[in-house]
């Protein structure tokens, strides 16, 4: 964890000048069944702030069954002014996963050169493409990433998903500094559409339903391993709402995690195997406190010691976003992460998942 926030810390804010727009972009968001979360998306998306005859927004209907095309036609029905281009499409499924099918079909109706994917319960900055056209005219990248946050406003569970949000962001961080990124997220991710045809998009790993971030940054780092980009602004943040309940938390994680014995990067594996040991080290010897009385204070020596480096990466790691931590809720997140995480582990070892209304096996 020290070199994670040691590598993270040294990962350089992004601050060169804004280049004139010249790159064109598509922006890809596939949606299943989000009627309550579009109308944050659209109106961000919509007040981008990029000459609208460099983009087009590309929406990927994946068999909602609730009013999420009603809400997106409300939507561009009462601005007649805006002379964005939307494409709203139908997603044609061949695969065993859902969006990668949704992108696929996405890259192939696109007319720009770049794809920029984000999710449709996220919201996106202004200047998003302003910075991410800057990024590409200066650094000549094949793939770009960028931050993730969850709110930390609301009940306890949504602070638990910010607190593990800025871990991951870390790690992200961390990997990108040593140019060898490890994990990203699919919500803020742009490469170059002619790269996707390249290495034949999700060709090989389609059948399993998550992964469209990784697998894709694994296929693209195999062929350019020089040209990957992590964007490390806080105005290029984008934002994402927040699971409602610990059974949809969980079912996320297990989503998550249910691709990383798939994944070709033996650290990632390796990395994911140390964490699950330690907060099961963490939980037995929680249990058997009563047992290793005469061990009593190097237990709660090493439990200090992890609370406070855990603390001290994620302090940081809000700092670089100007957010800023509430001690007592981490430390009751602190105490709660091992259960979930252990648990997350198993179900994605031998259970399965569901998501948006639909079960998924590993």
């Amino acid at each position: 964890m020290i070199r994670v926030w040691v590598d993270a810390i040294k990962m350089p804010f992004f601050t060169s000048e804004i280049s004139p727009p010249q790159t064109t972009f598509s922006i890809v968001v596939p949606f299943r069944n989000e009627a309550e979360n579009l109308p944050n998306l659209l109106s961000s998306l919509a007040d981008i702030d990029y000459p609208n005859d460099l983009f087009e927004i590309i929406l990927v209907n994946d068999e909602s069954n609730d009013n999420s095309l009603a809400v997106i036609e409300t939507f561009l029905r009462d601005r007649p002014e805006d002379h964005k281009s939307w494409k709203v499409l139908e997603n044609h499924r061949f695969s065993g996963s859902p969006k990668k099918d949704a992108i696929t079909l996405a890259n192939d109706r696109a007319s720009n050169d770049w794809m920029v994917a984000t999710d449709a319960d996220c919201s996106v900055p202004q200047d998003w493409l302003t910075l991410l056209n800057s990024c590409i005219v200066e650094n000549k990248p094949k793939m770009v990433f960028g931050p993730i946050i969850y709110p930390e406003s609301g009940p306890l569970e949504n602070y638990f998903q910010f607190l593990d949000g800025l871990s991951l962001q870390a790690l992200t961080l961390a990997g990108f500094s040593r140019r060898h990124p490890l994990i990203c997220n699919g919500a803020n991710m742009a490469y170059s559409r002619h790269v996707f045809q390249e290495v034949e998009g999700y060709k090989d790993n389609n059948q399993l339903a998550s992964g469209d971030d990784i697998f894709l940054m694994e296929k693209v780092r195999a062929c350019y391993p020089e040209s990957l980009y992590f964007l490390k602004s806080p105005d290029y943040l984008v934002k994402t709402q927040a699971e409602n309940s610990l059974r949809e938390i969980i079912s996320q994680r297990v989503r998550w995690a249910s691709k990383t014995s798939n994944q070709p990067n033996m650290q990632v594996k390796l990395l994911g195997l140390l964490v699950f040991l330690t907060n099961l080290a963490f939980i037995f010897a929680f249990i058997g406190i009563r047992t290793i009385t005469q061990h009593l204070w190097t237990f709660v020596g090493l439990i200090l010691a992890k609370f406070i480096i855990d603390y001290a990466v994620i302090v940081s790691t809000a700092g670089m976003y100007r957010k800023k931590l509430s001690l007592m809720k981490y430390l009751v997140c602190a105490l709660v992460y091992p259960l979930i995480n252990t648990w997350v582990v198993f179900l994605s070892l031998f259970g399965s998942y569901s998501w948006k209304g639909r079960k998924f096996r590993k």
